[in-house]
C-alpha cells in the first residue's frame, strides 16, 4: 500500500469551533473571540511560530493529492514563514479598538492558552515546494485581511 504523510504545522482560520475533539483553539480564534467582545488577551508568549492558514493546508493537500508520482513519504505542510500572536494581535489592534492584549508576567496566568509558549523552528517545505510546487500564499498579512473578511461574513458564527 501507498502511504504519504501530510505533517501539518500550527494551524488557524475560518470554521475552527468546538466540535469536542480539540482541547485548545488557535490562538488566532481566541484572540479574535476576545477582540470582538472588547477584551484585552493576556499571552503566554509572544507565540512565534509558522502559523500556516487553513486555506493553505487545504491546497497543500489537494496538491498532494493531485500528483500522479511522489518522492518523498513525508511532506511538511506550513507556510515557510513565522510570525508571533503578539504581531496578530497588534494587527486587531488596528481593527477593533476596545481590544489590548499583553504578555503575562511570570506571576499572572494568561487567558490565551496554547501549549505551544515555548517558540520553535518553522518546519522545513522544500520537498513541497520543489517537489509538489506549493506555494503558500497566506502570510501574516493575507492571512489576516481573509480571516477579517470571514467574520464580517459570518458575523453570527461569534455569538456561539
Amino acid at each position: 500500500m501507498d502511504v504519504v504523510v501530510a505533517r501539518v504545522g500550527t494551524v488557524y482560520g475560518p470554521w475552527e469551533r468546538n466540535t469536542g475533539v480539540r482541547d485548545t483553539f488557535s490562538p488566532q480564534m481566541q484572540t479574535m473571540r476576545m477582540a470582538i467582545q472588547g477584551e484585552e488577551a493576556v499571552l503566554p508568549g509572544p507565540g512565534r511560530r509558522d502559523w500556516i492558514y487553513s486555506r493553505d493546508v487545504a491546497g497543500a493537500l489537494a496538491a498532494i493529492l493531485d500528483r500522479e508520482r511522489l518522492h518523498y513519504d513525508v511532506y511538511n505542510v506550513g507556510p515557510g514563514v513565522e510570525w508571533t500572536v503578539e504581531d496578530w494581535c497588534k494587527n486587531l489592534m488596528e481593527i477593533y479598538p476596545g481590544f489590548s492584549y499583553r504578555v503575562a508576567s511570570k506571576a499572572e496566568n494568561a487567558n490565551v492558552n496554547y501549549h505551544l509558549a515555548q517558540d520553535r523552528a518553522p518546519f522545513a517545505i522544500r520537498r513541497l515546494m520543489e517537489d509538489i510546487g506549493f506555494q503558500p500564499r497566506f502570510g501574516l498579512g493575507e492571512g489576516f485581511r481573509d480571516y477579517i473578511k470571514w467574520v464580517n461574513e459570518f458575523p453570527t458564527f461569534w455569538e456561539r
